[in-house]
This record gives structure tokens, sequence and C-alpha cells, in this order.
């Protein structure tokens, strides 16, 4: 991988995780249009997500789908591209659960089901909750 080379370089600890993260993800925003999307919205909205598209768009062209896929959302208003969650860790508590670990599986979850449009709203969510603890 490019992690040893980065530290050769003597870049920054900032640099050699950006180089890395870039490293870990272009490939999969090339393969983006056929992912689901709570899978890929994540790396979209990294801040090093331009500079791993640019590296998928010089490995694989710039009209491969996945590329395209990405630089369409990407320009969406930001709203749309990372809609804020219809649930947080205060809600949980409110519901009865104790925080820890099963918190951020919970959390999680819900996400994923709002990003690939399984839900919709807090309510949802909120039966989404009680399926999981269930």
């Amino acid at each position: 991988g490019i992690a040893p080379i980065a530290a050769r370089w003597k870049l920054s600890n900032e640099e050699q995780e950006s180089i890395v993260w870039m490293e870990n993800n272009w490939i999969t925003l090339m393969r983006a249009a056929a992912l689901p999307w709570s899978g890929v919205q994540p790396l979209l909205i990294h801040g090093n997500a331009a500079g791993a598209l640019q590296i998928a768009a010089t490995a694989g062209g710039d009209d491969q789908v996945g590329v395209r896929f990405c630089r369409k959302r990407m320009a969406w208003p930001p709203e749309q591209l990372n809609p804020a969650p219809l649930l947080d860790g205060s809600v949980l508590k409110q519901l009865g659960l104790q925080p820890g670990p099963g918190f951020g599986r919970i959390l999680g979850a819900i996400r994923a089901a709002q990003l690939d449009g399984k839900i919709f709203s807090r309510q949802q969510a909120i039966e989404m909750v009680g399926q999981i603890v269930d």
C-alpha cells in the first residue's frame, strides 16, 4: 500500500491519513452505482472524497458509471446529500435504553435505513428501534 511511501516522504500525519483514506476508498467509489446508498453516502461526505473520486476517474475514466454517479450525488445540496439523522442517542435514552455499545449499532441501522429510503420519519425510526431491540 501507499502508507509506507507516505511515511518515507515525511508527510504530516494528516496528509498520510488522507492518502491512506483515498487509497482505501477509491475502488468503492468506482463501484458506487451498484452499492447501497448507505454505504456510499458516508464516503461522499468525507473531506477526502474529491481526491478519492479523482483517483477513481484516473483509474477507470471520467465516464465510468460509478464516477458519474458520485459526481452527480456530490453536486446535490448539502441537506439532500447529508440529511439530518432521524434519531440520536438522546431519543434512545428517552425510549428507556441504556447507553452503551449497542447505541452505535442501533443508530447505524436507523441511519442506513434512512439513507436507503426504507424509513422517512422519526416515528418510523422509533418503530424500527423497537424491532431491533426485541
